[in-house]
């Protein structure tokens, strides 16, 4: 998790980090929000890593949410090829908490290693934050990882006319 701007205060969640996840209060004057990247591993049941959201969304309450994973599950929802069972697992979830999956189709992918491609990395938002979420693009730049670079911007202000959640249709 990279913050590029020095005006606001950045502090770590400890009761909400451990060895595969690490949550941030953001804080710009008096606007505040959770940030969370997130690795799921595969060995593990896909629950354990929702139960971890739950609890960021029960401290999290009235306050806008960011959460970005490498999630291991695959769904078209997220412009995938295929939908697998931990991805249909994860869509029910992200369902049934009104929450909004920011990943836009792109010629690009998430994720790529010699074995193939996929989009496995999600951005998650709930709907407060997300008309302040823009410019979100799985870059082309090199990466050290065989997970790509994903940017966007926070602008507070921005106003977007947003369909249906797709999820919740």
């Amino acid at each position: 998790m990279v913050v590029t701007n020095k005006h606001i205060d950045v502090m770590l969640i400890h009761q909400l980090s451990d060895a595969d996840s690490v949550s941030v209060e953001i804080i710009d004057g008096n606007k505040k929000l959770i940030a969370t990247s997130m690795y799921f591993d595969r060995e593990r049941q896909i629950e354990d890593d929702i139960a971890k959201i739950e609890l960021i969304l029960h401290h999290s309450k009235n306050t806008g949410i960011l959460i970005t994973a490498d999630c291991k599950a695959r769904s078209t929802l997220w412009h995938n090829k295929i939908t697998n069972s931990r991805g249909r697992i994860l869509e029910e979830f992200i369902t049934s908490k009104q929450l909004f999956i920011l990943n836009e189709q792109s010629c690009n992918t998430t994720f790529r290693n010699r074995l193939g491609t996929s989009n496995i990395d999600l951005t998650i938002t709930c709907p407060r934050l997300l008309n302040s979420i823009t410019e979100w693009a799985i870059s082309d730049q090199e990466s050290i990882s065989d997970h790509s670079i994903i940017k966007y911007a926070i602008t507070p202000g921005i106003t977007k006319v947003y369909p249906a959640n797709p999820l919740n249709t």
